[in-house]
């Protein structure tokens, strides 16, 4: 097996100054998880599926009466062209 070696890097005291600064107490606030996100429950989980199935049927209703109405206009104007 390979040993890596390790590359010890002297930094100077400026350098490391430059380098805290961008983590301030301001930033650092930021940065800190608010809350901890629990995974959903099963039940939970089959509520957003069904929810979004719904949706998604929605949807696909939606655009099908479209289609339809569009098909429908077309024939229309198709017959008043040729009437």
């Amino acid at each position: 097996m390979h040993r890596i070696k390790h590359k010890h890097i002297n930094y100077s005291k400026q350098y490391l100054e430059v380098a805290m600064c961008h983590i301030s107490q301001h930033n650092f606030n930021d940065m800190k998880i608010e809350e901890v996100i629990k995974p959903p429950t099963p039940q939970q989980q089959r509520i957003k599926s069904l929810q979004l199935q719904k949706d998604n049927v929605a949807k696909q209703l939606k655009a099908e009466r479209d289609r339809q109405k569009i098909a429908k206009a077309q024939q229309t104007i198709n017959s008043v062209k040729l009437g």
